[in-house]
């Protein structure tokens, strides 16, 4: 069986949408973006990783500095 390629829209580039986006473009579909926000900011706050999820950004290709 073909597998096609889909168009796939992502409603939201937080961490979850654009975990999203990296999964789906790394199975070869085509992706487009909508973000509410005009631009990024920094916004001076963190990510809290509980252990089982902590080798999820490494499996997306995400390196993320220790501590």
């Amino acid at each position: 069986m073909v597998e096609r390629k889909r168009s796939i829209l992502v409603v939201g580039a937080g961490l979850d949408g654009l975990a999203a986006v990296l999964a789906l473009q790394t199975d070869g579909h085509i992706v487009t973006v909508l973000e509410a926000a005009s631009k990024f900011t920094d916004v001076g706050s963190g990510i809290h990783l509980p252990p089982q999820l902590k080798p999820t950004p490494a499996a997306l290709g995400v390196k993320l500095p220790e501590g």
